[in-house]
């Protein structure tokens, strides 16, 4: 399965060729890597939609099969 064009480079290992220290995709452009294999959603973002969203598109992308949140996903 290959990942969709805003998650270009995206492997089970790498991150995406977008994210650098400034930035993570997956994370909305916020300086905390949110890899789904490596830091995840810390807790504090667990009720934004927006993070929730680009995570699932993420780890959807990987294979990964993601909690679900409501309305994520569905």
């Amino acid at each position: 399965m290959s990942a969709p064009a805003k998650f270009a480079g995206l492997t089970k290992f790498d991150c995406a060729s977008a994210c650098n220290v400034h930035g993570c995709v997956i994370a909305g452009g916020r300086p905390q890597c949110m890899h789904p294999l490596k830091g995840g959603v810390p807790h504090h973002f667990k009720n934004d939609p927006a993070i929730q969203q680009l995570y699932y598109e993420a780890a959807t992308a990987l294979g990964i099969i993601p909690e679900t949140t409501e309305g994520i996903g569905t």
